[in-house]
């Protein structure tokens, strides 16, 4: 065929000789951008300005540009947000985690996550805000706060 493009898979023999085309899985797409992908493709009919659809988006007409230019170029795999599935860069690695845990154990049952912190940078080296070792004792169930006696109804 003249003029056809096939996109988004490869071409391989099988085993009786016939040629056939090996198609990626489509990545799962949220509803935020299936309704980018209606609009989108309204764009892309010229059915809507680029502008109509960056106010029905909430984002601007550039970034719609720019989304248009990813769903030519790879389809709908290229609205995916690619930040889906992996870990987060403020993420505290689970070592960590597990020593402030271990800490804290050793140490009195009563003690709270100020005086834990201080001792983890004494001990281990490791500094952490105090918020950050009261979460984690918090989530390992060995700081409870304390309820105030005062507080009004």
């Amino acid at each position: 065929m003249r003029g056809s493009v096939i996109s988004g898979g490869e071409l391989q023999v099988s085993g009786s000789g016939n040629l056939e085309m090996s198609v990626p899985a489509a990545p799962v797409m949220s509803a935020k951008e299936i309704d980018r992908l209606r609009v989108l493709q309204l764009v892309l009919e010229r059915r809507l300005t680029r502008l109509q659809a960056g106010e029905s988006l909430g984002i601007s007409a550039r970034q719609v540009t720019r989304l248009c230019r990813a769903f030519l170029r790879e389809g709908a795999a290229g609205l995916v947000s690619r930040k889906r599935g992996r870990v987060g860069n403020r993420k505290l690695p689970t070592e960590i985690e597990a020593q402030v845990v271990e800490l804290a154990r050793r140490l009195d049952r009563n003690v709270g996550p100020t005086l834990v912190r201080q001792r983890l940078v004494e001990q281990n080296g490791i500094k952490l805000a105090k918020e950050t070792v009261r979460k984690i004792l918090s989530k390992a169930g060995l700081w409870f706060p304390k309820t105030n006696a005062y507080q009004k109804e």
